[in-house]
């Protein structure tokens, strides 16, 4: 079976997302999801390629995110899940000429950007983000801050 260099994988039995990131040839470490990238090799758990593949075949493990097929700068993954893209969106409801000034387009748009990926990327700091863009936005409808 050939693996990809980094992908997400469901645990059947725990109902857990994880990412798997290769490490050599025969060795892939796998981090519980919510724990920074930068930490693999401190945080994660270090398997050997016959586990991980007999996982996968098995059905212990389920392969949802194909990362090595991404493309990580022009479409994240976080922000294109359940149908909704985020940057098209915007780029709809933003055009040059409208109704929202410039800033109110801003902090919108990073509303809709912190909420739609908060499960897949930074959770609950996600959330705060989107917080603190929406409080600006009700800012300005309550003339504290101008438009």
């Amino acid at each position: 079976m050939k693996l990809p260099n980094n992908f997400t994988v469901k645990s059947k039995q725990y109902n857990e997302t994880a990412f798997v990131k290769k490490i050599d040839e025969n060795k892939f470490v796998i981090v519980p999801k919510g724990v920074s990238s930068k930490l693999f090799s401190m945080k994660g758990s270090i398997y050997e390629r016959d586990f991980v593949e007999e996982s996968i075949e098995c059905g212990n493990l389920i392969i949802i995110d194909n990362q090595d097929e991404l493309d990580i700068i022009n479409k994240p993954s976080h922000y294109h899940k359940n149908g909704i893209d985020v940057n098209g969106y915007l780029e709809q409801h933003f055009p040059k000429e409208g109704e929202f000034t410039v800033s109110e387009g801003f902090y919108i748009g990073n509303v809709l950007k912190y909420t739609s990926r908060y499960k897949y990327k930074n959770g609950l700091e996600d959330l705060e983000k989107a917080m603190y863009y929406l409080s600006k936005l009700i800012d300005i409808e309550k003339g504290k801050l101008p438009s």
